[in-house]
């Protein structure tokens, strides 16, 4: 069975976004990037940024990995 991938947060520049992946990825957990040529982009509101998704039962252990090295990684959290 597939597994179900959610967006994790949102980044507005890419090296944000590598450097939270590459911090989730050490911690073994599954994650991948997607609009990586979108980063700061907003057009007519809709929300862009370079977004991290992983597995939906990785989550909370994900949010934890991330929220503490939060001020290491200076992101924006996707709403």
């Amino acid at each position: 069975m597939d597994q179900s991938y959610i967006i994790l947060r949102s980044y507005s520049h890419a090296h944000q976004a590598d450097l939270a992946l590459n911090k989730l990825k050490n911690e073994g957990i599954d994650a991948h990037l997607s609009d990586t040529n979108m980063g700061g982009f907003n057009y007519m509101g809709v929300a862009g940024g370079v977004k991290i998704h992983v597995a939906e039962e990785d989550i909370h252990r994900a949010q934890d990995i991330l929220s503490a090295n939060q001020s290491d990684l200076n992101e924006d959290q996707m709403k």
